[in-house]
């Protein structure tokens, strides 16, 4: 690993914890605390366990782009066959699919949309950038749900997300200002 990509994990990770926050227990009160599913500080564990998967994804993605293959070749095999474990698991698990509503139609769209932009981007990136790199510039994604979620839901950052924000960023523009 390059130095600026040492020096820039630890403070990218601080920034994560900060805005994850995972010593807040939000599951407790408020709001929608009845729906909670897992204790904050299990959700907290799963998303460093998703982060560690989506690495191993991204080496293998990195190895495709490599061997010359377009990058929606690479985008249609990780569509069909996250799809095809991902129908396994659900009936697995849950033993029944649901239907979504009307409305829950649109909104999967919008979420299916931005996320064939996000993998086939993250795809082409992955051809001029180390996964290492690639990982630290994807840390930007809770800086942008941060952002996302002011202006979509009225959900104003608490200081410590505004500090863990900061963070990403500055750690995002020094790598990119290494690297060039």
């Amino acid at each position: 690993l390059s130095r600026s990509v040492s020096l820039s994990f630890p403070v990218c990770g601080l920034g994560v914890v900060l805005i994850a926050q995972p010593w807040v227990d939000r599951t407790s009160h408020g709001p929608g605390a009845e729906h909670a599913f897992l204790p904050r500080y299990v959700g907290t564990t799963v998303a460093l366990a998703q982060a560690a998967l989506s690495a191993g994804a991204k080496t293998c993605v990195r190895m495709l782009g490599k061997s010359g293959h377009h990058p929606q070749v690479i985008v249609m095999y990780l569509t069909m066959f996250g799809s095809g474990i991902s129908a396994f698991v659900l009936f697995a698990v849950q033993g029944r699919a649901v239907v979504p509503a009307t409305w829950q139609c649109a909104i999967l769209v919008l979420i299916g949309t931005c996320a064939f932009g996000s993998q086939t981007t993250s795809t082409m990136a992955l051809r001029s950038l180390s996964v290492a790199e690639a990982a630290l510039v994807n840390y930007l994604n809770l800086v942008w749900s941060e952002i996302y979620s002011i202006f979509g839901f009225r959900e104003l950052p608490d200081t410590s997300s505004i500090i863990g924000a900061t963070l990403i960023v500055f750690c995002t523009l020094g790598l990119v200002s290494a690297k060039s």
